[in-house]
C-alpha cells in the first residue's frame, strides 16, 4: 500500500494484479452499505457516485457505458426491492 501513496509511484502489471488480487480476497466477505441499502430495499448513493461519473463523462463527451449500465442496475434492483 506504501508504494501506492508515493508520489509518482508506479506499478508494474504484475504489482498491480497482486494488490486488486489481495484487496479482493482481503475483502470478500464483507457486505457493503450499498448492498445493504439494495437488499433492504433502501435508496442507494449510486447517483451521487456512480451517477456523476455518467454525467461529468457526458459533458466531456467521453465513453462510460460500463458505469452507466451500473447505474441503471443498481436503481433498477432498489427500485425492485422497494415493491416487495
Amino acid at each position: 500500500l506504501a508504494a501506492l501513496t508515493a508520489p509518482a509511484a508506479a506499478l508494474s502489471q504484475e504489482e498491480l494484479r497482486q494488490f486488486v488480487s489481495s484487496c479482493a480476497a482481503a475483502n470478500a466477505a464483507n457486505w457493503s452499505s450499498m448492498q445493504q441499502d439494495v437488499a433492504a430495499g433502501r435508496r442507494t448513493e449510486i447517483e451521487q457516485l456512480n451517477g456523476w461519473v455518467v454525467a461529468r463523462c457526458m459533458e466531456l463527451g467521453l465513453p462510460c457505458a460500463a458505469n452507466a449500465e451500473l447505474t441503471a442496475g443498481v436503481l433498477a434492483r432498489s427500485a425492485a426491492g422497494a415493491g416487495e
